[in-house]
């Protein structure tokens, strides 16, 4: 038998508020000024559930499709978050059940005034509809919006009847009620005049006193062991299979009164919901997650995974569809080749033994939660790919894609009944919240694949459709390359290493976002790291850990920013200082002030070239003679795709490309462009490589900055000192056969 649920605190005794049990004045003096604090999702859960519950859950390899997003909200009247169902599911309920059209027009009216032209419409009895549940849908009557307004507003009459049916159970369960009261009094329920309220006050059963106190102390809630009992034939069609996996409700038993299990009792508007769509009260009962997750993957075995891959065909013809079998999953790979991956078990946040390459599905039907996530993120390190996209679409499937040389690549779509596991299970091995899905959230792990080392940082977004996370693969061997592995030219590299072994100053390196700037920071860093020099970070979020260097994490939830986080490492004795980015004023005033008392700083800031990072400072308000006395230089960056040597092949030069690239007509410099091959994937690159350009801040050069010139002058008096612009460098780059013109074309800025 399972463990009763308990549970206490305002939602609880809200339940008895709305079900007119508790008196407002007991409600005032004990439970009010604590629902007016805010509580997020965990916190709400953690006092009714155990976190290990919820992490267990994640754990499964479950058959699950994914969570639509929610509103949030702490403590709604309904008790819970605003529910969202889907039109096909509100048109199967309403059709199944066929509940009293004139009751639900009333609710709705109640809700929403504004429906009221429509139903009288509706209700026409000149023009009757021929259906008028199919009308409901299809006149925008009952939408998940005017749904979800009933449900919280609480219109419908059956609300009030869930609530008191949960009541008089809470109450019989903690012994404030006889047995024998509850079943008289469940019996008359279903009266217009019943109130649940006035019958235990006629028969001096419970105080509202009673009720309050027993709140605040804990009381169990009605729960259902689903090991023991399974689902009642009568009911395993009362709602559609699609709304009981991602609901995690599971209709139990009962005519009148439907008993339906799910992790939370208190989450009352899946039961006031059914109620509107079925005509029926329901009465929720607590079974843990992983018990719900087993009874529906035993129950629902064949409609549902074949229904979905069914829907996902239909919905993206051009992908091969594989039938789902008609068993619980085996551990089976798939076909339809794309690019090369592996495929290992992947159990552990660890070590993962390499495997054989084979092909990846674009939809798998038949892997297990683990195997699918080890799948994507062995074929995204087999194809060098920086960025993993799981991204919820319409139907309820996931998208995968990669980012591969900087652009994405859609490599498989996660079929709607392995979404949501897929999302858990990456989310557990982040250490995130498993069950906050309303907000973002970050997190990291790292893996040990193939003898290479590699962190994922993992970062979750809400969006309409559900969750989707972003995983930043970062390799140990990519991120701390040595100056001459980024793609600057020998006299490049001589003048950067000149400026990073300054002894103080404030070194910017500029460009837009994806541009490798902490990566070449990381290797300025790595170069300068010695026994003898103390280095402080401060970083959003910290993308490596790097040996022998203290790395400060941004957390604006305490207030930690980049301002403060410099303030503090300014009294830590530091040497060389590096800032993530400088963003407003407080940064770069400090970042200055700790420029000229000594120290080195390195920061980067999103400007487009790196004479703009004087423009950019003086608009955040420096004034020019600090920054003139501060600033040891400036590069600029971007990252252009390196032709696959595999195919590399020499084009004919045409007088239009030439002009496109500025060049003199008279130019008879070879070029090259990759043909495409397997080992690139047909895309003609493998790789990335930076283009550069170094602007040293010299006397000449400070002058002008004091003196306000403007970027020309600046620029001028950098070509004297034998400034190389970014467009020089990248065209060195073509002419050399490392990267296209049509590549370097579309990376960086020619036509000056």
């Amino acid at each position: 038998m399972s463990e009763p649920m308990k549970t206490s605190g305002p939602r609880l005794a809200l339940l008895f508020r709305q079900a007119g049990l508790l008196a407002e004045s007991d409600w005032q003096k004990r439970f009010a000024a604590k629902s007016a604090q805010s509580k997020s999702l965990k916190e709400i859960l953690l006092q009714d559930v155990s976190w290990q519950t919820f992490a267990d859950l994640a754990m499964l390899e479950i058959r699950l499709p994914s969570r639509k997003s929610r509103a949030e909200a702490a403590l709604p009247p309904a008790l819970t978050q605003a529910l969202q169902i889907g039109r096909g599911e509100m048109l199967a309920l309403l059709q199944k059940h066929q509940p009293d059209l004139r009751k639900l027009c009333d609710a709705l009216v109640d809700a929403d005034d504004a429906l009221r032209p429509k139903i009288e419409a509706l209700l026409n009895p000149d023009a009757p509809a021929a259906d008028p549940y199919r009308q409901l849908l299809d006149r925008d009557i009952l939408t998940a919006e005017s749904l979800s307004r009933l449900v919280e507003k609480g219109a419908h009459p059956l609300a009030r009847r869930n609530r008191e049916i949960l009541a008089l159970e809470i109450l019989a369960l903690n012994n404030l009620v006889p047995a024998a009261l509850r079943d008289e009094l469940l019996a008359q329920i279903e009266k217009p005049v019943f109130s649940l309220a006035h019958e235990l006050a006629d028969r001096k059963a419970v105080s509202s006193a009673r009720i309050a106190q027993a709140a605040e102390n804990g009381m169990n809630l009605p729960t259902v062991d689903l090991g023991e009992a399974g689902p009642d034939p009568a009911v395993r069609d009362f709602c559609p299979v699609e709304f009981i996996r991602r609901e995690l409700a599971l209709p139990m038993d009962g005519d009148r009164i439907v008993r339906l299990a799910i992790a939370d009792p208190l989450n009352l508007s899946i039961a006031d919901s059914l109620s509107v769509l079925t005509g029926r009260m329901i009465l929720l009962c607590y079974a843990p997650p992983a018990d719900i997750i087993s009874a529906i993957n035993r129950v629902y075995v064949e409609a549902p995974a074949v229904s979905d891959m069914e829907r996902i065909a239909a919905s993206e013809p051009a992908v091969p569809a594989v039938a789902a079998p008609p068993t619980a999953p085996e551990k089976t790979a798939a076909a339809a080749p794309v690019p090369p991956a592996v495929v290992p078990q992947l159990a552990e946040p660890k070590v993962a033994a390499p495997k054989p390459a084979i092909a990846v599905t674009r939809i798998v039907d038949s892997m297990s939660t683990v195997e699918l996530v080890s799948s994507i993120i062995e074929s995204a390190v087999a194809t060098r790919a920086t960025d993993i996209h799981l991204e919820p679409q319409a139907p309820g499937s996931l998208r995968v894609r990669f980012r591969i040389d900087g652009t994405l690549h859609s490599v498989m779509n996660v079929p709607a009944h392995l979404a949501l596991p897929v999302i858990s299970r990456v989310k557990v091995l982040a250490n995130m919240n498993v069950t906050e899905r309303r907000r973002p959230q970050d997190g990291h792990f790292s893996l040990e694949l193939e003898n290479r080392a590699f962190d994922f940082r993992v970062s979750a977004m809400p969006s309409h459709l559900g969750e989707k996370l972003v995983l930043r693969v970062l390799e140990q061997a990519t991120v701390l390359k040595g100056l001459g592995e980024l793609g600057l030219s020998e006299d490049q590299q001589k003048q950067l290493s000149r400026l990073i072994s300054r002894p103080y100053g404030l070194l910017l390196v500029t460009g837009p976002t994806g541009s490798g700037k902490t990566t070449t920071l990381y290797s300025a860093l790595s170069t300068v790291n010695r026994p003898d020099i103390n280095i402080i970070t401060i970083e959003d979020p910290v993308e490596y850990q790097l040996e022998g260097i203290t790395q400060v994490q941004v957390d604006y939830a305490i207030e930690m920013d980049f301002a403060s986080g410099l303030r503090a490492a300014l009294r830590q004795d530091p040497d060389i200082i590096m800032v993530g980015e400088i963003r407003d004023n407080d940064t770069a005033r400090i970042a200055i002030r700790a420029a000229l008392t000594g120290h080195m700083v390195f920061s980067t800031l999103h400007t487009n070239y790196a004479v703009g990072a004087v423009t950019a400072l003086h608009h955040m308000g420096i004034q020019p003679y600090l920054t003139a006395s501060a600033m040891a230089g400036a590069v600029a960056q971007r990252l252009v795709k390196k032709i696959c040597p595999e195919c590399r092949q020499p084009i004919r030069v045409t007088k239009s490309l030439i002009k496109d690239l500025g060049l003199d007509e008279s130019t008879k410099r070879k070029m090259y462009r990759g043909k495409g091959c397997s080992s690139c994937l047909n895309t003609g690159y493998s790789g990335r490589v930076g283009v550069f350009e170094i602007f040293r801040v010299n006397d000449p050069i400070r002058y002008r900055i004091m003196d306000l010139a403007p970027e020309a002058r600046l620029m001028e008096a950098a070509r004297e000192d034998g400034f190389v612009s970014l467009r020089e460098n990248a065209l060195e780059k073509v002419f050399e056969g490392i990267t296209s013109p049509e590549e370097v074309l579309r990376t960086v800025f020619l036509s000056d």
